[in-house]
């Protein structure tokens, strides 16, 4: 069967990410300026996997260069807000992780992420990493399900094995110390998104299909 997505609308804005930082996690101009920020968005599931990225932040030391902050954003589920706290404590992360509920106003919590964690295992759609691509954000998926067809890994985002944390922390690396042009994986996630899913590309493959 011929699958065609739900158009997606796509921002036209540029991102601030410094003040994003700013204003969502209350970082000082400088500190914005000089952290990046590591996010984890869906629910606290099993198979959303959120424990992967509590276990990639404790891989890094506390005190590694360059500064990292780590973020989970969600709902419960199979785990709750506590329990995922309670977890990234016994992983001595808890000053460096902020765990935070599910946020109505998503797209400005993007805004505020440089890199997001999608460890999830057999999701169909996701609808996270589309979301965070439309705010340039750089995406690190597990090669699982949905992922593969929406990311080009090494080209517009990063696909790597599932649970395999040291590949995690490997590409977070390469990012973060700057071996990796960050800006040209951004602009692609971009350019991609407007390719595949930009309302006029949605309608133009219909008409091709109707056409044929």
């Amino acid at each position: 069967p011929i699958v065609i997505p739900n158009p997606v609308r796509i921002r036209l804005v540029s991102v601030n990410r410094v003040t994003a930082k700013q204003k969502r996690l209350l970082l000082t101009k400088e500190d914005a300026k000089h952290t990046w920020i590591v996010g984890y968005v869906g629910s606290y599931k099993e198979q959303k996997r959120p424990l992967d990225f509590i276990n990639i932040a404790a891989s890094f030391c506390l005190d590694e260069a360059p500064k990292i902050r780590w973020i989970m954003i969600g709902k419960d589920e199979d785990y709750s807000r506590q329990e995922i706290e309670e977890i990234a404590r016994q992983k001595n992360v808890v000053s460096k992780l902020s765990v935070f509920p599910f946020q109505e106003n998503i797209e400005e919590w993007y805004d505020a992420i440089d890199i997001l964690i999608a460890p999830s295992e057999g999701e169909a759609f996701g609808r996270n990493i589309i979301e965070a691509m439309n705010s340039k954000v750089i995406v690190i998926a597990a090669k699982s399900g949905g992922h593969k067809e929406l990311i080009n890994d090494g080209a517009n985002g990063f696909l790597v094995d599932v649970g395999n944390i040291l590949e995690y922390k490997s590409v977070i690396k390469r990012l973060t110390e700057g071996k990796i042009p960050h800006d040209k994986i951004r602009q692609n996630a971009s350019t991609s998104l407007v390719q595949l899913y930009e309302v006029q590309s949605v309608v133009n493959r219909l008409l091709a299909i109707y056409d044929s």
